[in-house]
């Protein structure tokens, strides 16, 4: 009895100790500087830790079973031009390879597809076999909602940008996600992170095999092919939220490096180059594996909302930092970051970082955006810059360039983004609480909700803005990425209103009664003619707009 428990027990152990997987590379690649890529590939793939290699191009396709399967759709996609192609059945291709790999090789080994890179034309790095293990662990983790697969890489832009694209003409998010998973709602999908098909990993089991099918089922969808941006990679990454997956992301420093300040569009091709270059090429270490994280990482202790203020001490309440910790971070359970000219400030509590420097912003100016002189005068726009009015409407923009970098700063610390960002003026006096996540949610919030409805001045209220972190951008450095602006006279809320508009930063708008406020005049013994006592809060604040009359 007991020898059968025991032969019994070492057969488990036998069982449970599974034998290496091995890992095996695809890529497809057939003209040019890919060619060239895919050739350095096949030189180190050995090296890297991978046990065979597959290479297709476009005679090996079109000589195999799935485009002889498929023919008529392959051939009618390509007689209507490359670039139409791209968003129709030409990509076909891609899932098709990684299927062929996952029905040819052993069961339970790993196959890792990559596009061959035109942005590093490198080979794979003898160090990339010491991430397998840490990538096949976060693979894993999707094990839970539909396979051991990493399919798409998250992008620092939403869903709803990369369908707002103005060179995607017939583009429709609604319809896409009609035809993918007609019973899911439509809100949320637009503000989920966008993914990015350029590399992948997959289990060799059944569970992926049903993922790629039902990638390469959507693709031979023609309404939802006539309704995606990106083809391969769009259905790829609606299917990811369907099944409720998570999203690689590789917050690396370098990720965050851009051609302009805040300018996504330009980083989205920075980011391609560096997924390529960190995933196959350029491991110096194991450790460098600590950037490694996902789209919603298990850290319930980490905070998912960053508030920044800005302005000037001072020249408000002093009981506004009590009311922005009582009603806004505590609400929200936010971290609190800080850009002004002084701190810590009496009555406000401690900020997870700061910048505290009265900066040269004209030096500023002239070394983010050297074109800014081109811009139009008028109003308070840029105001504090030379030829501009005096004011602070340039300090503003600066602040807002230094609350993103903050911010990224953290992000790239802790090792993953934060789900949602506010930026607010520091004299701010919130009587009201900030709404709360859940309420926000229940109104639809779409990228951004902003209040102060009756101070918009022809644009946007720059008092105060809430946005999904995907349209950070929009509020922050984004205010650079617009200038010059030529021809128009702007102010303040028309300046940030153009930002929000080149980033597709939709609004909800319904107002919260904060006041900017004032000092008191009883102990400056100054009165501001822009003030007016509320008296309900017993607070002065300024009169513009209707906040101050609401407490009277």
């Amino acid at each position: 009895m007991f020898g059968n428990k025991y032969l019994l027990a070492v057969l488990i152990i036998v069982f449970l100790t599974k034998i290496e997987a091995a890992w095996h590379f695809i890529t497809y690649a057939d003209r040019g500087e890919y060619l060239e890529t895919a050739h350095l590939y096949k030189a180190s793939y050995a090296a890297a830790g991978f046990a065979s290699f597959t290479h297709w191009d476009h005679e090996s396709f079109h000589k195999s079973k799935w485009y002889t399967e498929n023919k008529e759709q392959f051939v009618r996609s390509e007689s209507i031009g490359a670039e139409k192609a791209r968003s129709r059945h030409h990509w076909l291709w891609k899932p098709m390879i990684i299927l062929d790999a996952l029905e040819r090789l052993p069961e339970n080994d790993w196959v890792f597809y990559s596009d061959a890179s035109s942005y590093h034309k490198l080979p794979i790095s003898p160090n990339f076999r010491s991430v397998m293990p840490k990538l096949e662990a976060l693979a894993g983790l999707n094990g839970h909602h539909q396979c051991d697969c990493i399919p798409v890489t998250r992008l620092p832009l939403s869903i709803g940008w990369e369908f707002a694209l103005p060179n995607h003409v017939g583009a429709d998010l609604a319809t896409a996600i009609q035809q993918i998973s007609p019973e899911a709602p439509f809100q949320p999908w637009g503000s989920w992170a966008m993914g990015q098909a350029s590399w992948s990993l997959w289990r060799n089991d059944y569970r992926s095999k049903r993922f790629v099918r039902e990638w390469i089922r959507m693709m031979q969808n023609e309404k939802l092919l006539a309704a995606v941006p990106f083809a391969d990679q769009t259905i790829c990454e609606l299917l990811v939220a369907k099944h409720n997956m998570r999203a690689f992301w590789w917050p690396h420093p370098r990720l965050f490096q851009q051609k302009t300040t805040g300018d996504y569009k330009a980083a989205g091709d920075v980011v391609k180059g560096i997924l390529y270059e960190a995933a196959i090429a350029s491991f110096k270490d194991t450790a460098s594996m600590e950037y490694l994280h996902w789209q919603h990482p298990v850290d319930l202790a980490s905070k998912k909302v960053a508030i920044c203020v800005m302005g000037l001490p001072g020249s408000s309440d002093p009981r506004a930092g009590a009311s922005w910790r009582d009603q806004v971070l505590r609400v929200l359970d936010a971290d609190l970051y800080v850009v002004s000219s002084a701190w810590p400030i009496d009555g406000w509590p401690a900020a997870k970082a700061t910048m505290v420097d009265d900066f040269d912003v004209l030096a500023f100016f002239n070394s983010h955006v050297p074109t800014w002189s081109q811009s139009a005068r008028g109003d308070n726009f840029l105001n504090g810059l030379p030829g501009f009015a005096p004011g602070s409407g340039a300090y503003q923009v600066a602040s807002r360039y230094w609350c993103s970098k903050l911010i990224n700063e953290t992000e790239q610390q802790r090792g993953f983004p934060y789900d949602y960002v506010g930026v607010g003026r520091l004299d701010l006096f919130w009587p009201q609480p900030h709404p709360t996540l859940q309420r926000l949610s229940d109104s639809k919030m779409p990228e951004c909700w902003v209040p102060c409805t009756k101070n918009d001045w022809f644009g946007t209220c720059d008092q105060y803005a809430f946005c999904r972190r995907s349209s950070m951008v929009a509020i922050t450095t984004g205010l650079l990425d617009v200038l010059p602006v030529r021809g128009q006279s702007l102010n303040t809320e028309m300046h940030l209103n153009r930002s929000m508009e080149a980033y597709h930063a939709r609004t909800l708008r319904f107002d919260v009664g904060f006041i900017r406020s004032c000092e008191d005049p009883k102990v400056t013994g100054k009165v501001n003619p822009k003030c007016g006592f509320a008296s309900k809060l017993n607070v002065y604040g300024k009169i513009s707009g209707d906040q101050v009359k609401l407490y009277n």
